[in-house]
């Protein structure tokens, strides 16, 4: 997750974070266990319009200011894997937003 959150900047199309987090988990994950098979692990993440979906696939549109961002990780080990999904706002979250997350929390 935090790779995709260190990647993530105004004009960065989604691809790009989306290979930078699945390139830092494949290291950690090679890193410590140097004697298993790298297979599976992935990143998906969508900003704006594209979070319109459960998964939506990755896309190049570039990342803009008060976008919703779709955050889902999934690094796998030994065959396993686990999944860390969040949502974010990039730079601030609109008014609208707030409202329906807050109405969700109610």
């Amino acid at each position: 997750g935090a790779a995709c959150v260190e990647a993530t900047d105004e004009g960065v199309p989604e691809h790009e974070v989306a290979l930078h987090s699945t390139q830092a988990m494949i290291r950690e994950i090679a890193k410590i266990s140097p004697d298993i098979e790298l297979m599976d692990t992935w990143t998906w993440f969508q900003s704006g319009i594209n979070t319109d979906g459960a998964h939506n696939p990755v896309t190049t549109r570039k990342i803009e200011k008060g976008d919703i961002l779709s955050l889902n990780c999934f690094p796998m080990i030994a065959g396993y894997y686990t999944a860390l999904e969040r949502t974010l706002f990039f730079d601030s979250c609109s008014d609208d937003s707030i409202k329906i997350w807050e109405a969700n929390c109610e």
